[in-house]
């Protein structure tokens, strides 16, 4: 979306990823390939090696990889006039940011879309996370050695804006934007694709039928088991008034328990696109953000999916998006360290329409400001003030 809205204004964008894909975990190209989306937009496919675990040392061989084929990929191109380098990018400082980004000749955006290495301290056992500055120390140097760089640093987040401008101190010419991640209108309104499995289900939705939705990533981080307790639970509640049905669609390590944990109460979608998940979403009732209680995440993406189509969510975050659901009313949030906790949260809309009704009406006034165009336009802005 941000390069659709930056070739839009004027700017001819290569955006570089990888070949392998970080959710299905399967390559999307063999070898280095550039395909062009439009007039003034290409995206570059840079070979890399797989990783079974998001935290392991293959994950960082992934990363320095990656960055050695990028650099060999441009090397004799055209310095551009702005590089956005999206953080976390702390494995391939040496590789890739000295040769590429010091050049002094394009200037140095840092877009900040996950913190690492508080990350990693998640990864620690418990009894050794006292140790975490020390254990970690060599990542928050070389993430500190990144900031000195930048000519702006924009984040997807509040939080993660603050932790910039603790490592930018120093400098007084940095200048600051945050750009949440927004949703594509065009997309979600025009380009619909049908899913059997998901057809099935709205044609056999009944007028008592609350839905409860999670769409995205099937991992540790992302309490899906709490998901499961909790449809659980609600298998003895429902009756003739409220019918609850608790319907995940997503991919990864935990596909086999929600596949196995199927009921009357519980659906199993599986991996499902996202032009197909809008199908879903204009028939959902209450939407899912179920992150253990120590995640670092502030804004996840599937949280403007659900502010768009106006779907009350039922959140375990604070940061961004748990304070964006408490000044809006636009949901619930509940204490992922309580058990019961989300049980209550959900039980609160489910036996309350007219709370519900509600909480919709408040989320699809404010999706106007998440739209793509009303939060890359910023991006844009800021990287022509910069020009100047």
């Amino acid at each position: 979306m941000l390069a659709e809205i930056l070739a839009k204004k004027g700017f001819i964008v290569t955006q570089f990823i990888s070949n392998f894909e970080h959710r299905s975990k399967k390559f999307r190209a063999l070898q280095y390939e550039v395909r062009q989306m439009s007039e003034r937009y290409f995206v570059a496919i840079v070979p890399s090696s797989a990783y079974t675990d998001h935290i392991s040392l293959q994950r960082i061989q992934y990363e320095r990889r990656y960055a050695k084929n990028l650099l060999a990929a441009v090397e004799g191109s055209t310095r551009p006039d702005f590089i956005i380098l999206a953080e976390p990018s702390l494995c391939y400082y040496g590789i890739l940011l000295r040769p590429l980004l010091l050049n002094r000749e394009s200037i140095l955006v840092i877009d900040i879309i996950d913190i690492w290495p508080e990350l990693f301290e998640l990864a620690l056992p418990r009894w050794s996370r006292k140790f975490a500055g020390l254990l970690l120390a060599p990542l928050f140097s070389w993430r500190k050695r990144l900031f000195r760089y930048p000519r702006a640093v924009v984040a997807v987040a509040k939080d993660y804006i603050q932790i910039a401008k603790r490592l930018t101190r120093n400098r007084s010419n940095v200048e600051f934007e945050v750009v949440y991640w927004a949703f594509d209108e065009k997309q979600s309104g025009n380009n619909v694709v049908l899913n059997e499995s998901i057809k099935n289900l709205v044609d056999a939705k009944a007028n008592n039928d609350v839905w409860i939705v999670y769409a995205g990533t099937l991992g540790e981080n992302y309490d899906i088991p709490a998901i499961i307790s909790a449809a659980a639970q609600f298998r003895e509640k429902s009756n003739e008034k409220y019918n609850v049905k608790f319907i995940i669609a997503g991919d990864g390590p935990l596909n086999d328990l929600c596949s196995q944990s199927q009921s009357n109460t519980l659906h199993f979608l599986g991996r499902v696109a996202p032009n197909q998940l809008y199908q879903l979403y204009r028939h959902a009732d209450i939407a899912l953000s179920t992150y253990k209680g120590e995640s670092t995440v502030a804004m996840p993406i599937k949280a403007f999916d659900y502010i768009e189509f106006g779907i009350p969510i039922v959140n375990s975050l604070g940061r961004d998006l748990g304070a964006l659901i408490a000044e809006n009313e636009i949901g619930v949030n509940y204490d992922p360290i309580r058990p019961q906790s989300l049980y209550e949260a959900l039980e609160s809309l489910i036996f309350d329409p007219d709370l519900r009704k509600k909480q919709s009406a408040n989320s699809k006034k404010l999706s106007q400001g998440f739209r793509a165009e009303a939060q890359y336009d910023k991006f844009a802005a800021l990287l022509s003030r910069l020009r100047k």
